[in-house]
């Protein structure tokens, strides 16, 4: 993972390239950036950076509700919040920030492997066989 300037041309890598981050980083879920901070995500394990200086500000295994598993579903986040959710269906809600911490889980009961969406207030789980959504009334 880099964090590169733009504007160069040709080969940029020593002019270029701000920071890197080579360890524990996620195979298929994307990093989030989310005030100011990227989260990432790997084998139950959230990683936060500091965007500006790829300082590594956190890392430590969720071990709420059995949410050890891989993720391939994306974090997302809204209303000061993040968003997990594990293939065995584990979904984590994390107070977002540097020294986040676990607010919720929740076991969905099936497999899930989709990034929720987040649109009108709600955010939308989808899991092997059922569509869910959770917000206020």
């Amino acid at each position: 993972m880099y964090r590169v300037r733009l504007g160069g041309k040709g080969d940029v890598a020593a002019t270029h390239v701000i920071w890197r981050q080579t360890r524990g980083l996620p195979l298929i879920p994307s990093p989030l950036v989310y005030e100011n901070l990227l989260y990432t995500v790997r084998r139950g394990i959230v990683a936060t950076f500091n965007v500006e200086s790829g300082k590594l500000l956190r890392e430590e295994r969720l071990r709420l509700r059995q949410a050890l598993g891989e993720f391939d579903a994306s974090p997302v986040a809204g209303d000061g919040k993040i968003y997990l959710v594990s293939q065995e269906g584990v979904v984590s809600v994390l107070k977002a920030g540097a020294g986040w911490q676990v607010l919720s889980t929740a076991d969905l009961g099936e497999r899930a492997e989709a990034t929720p969406a987040i649109a009108g207030g709600r955010v939308y789980i989808r899991s092997e066989h059922t569509l869910y959504c959770f917000g206020k009334r």
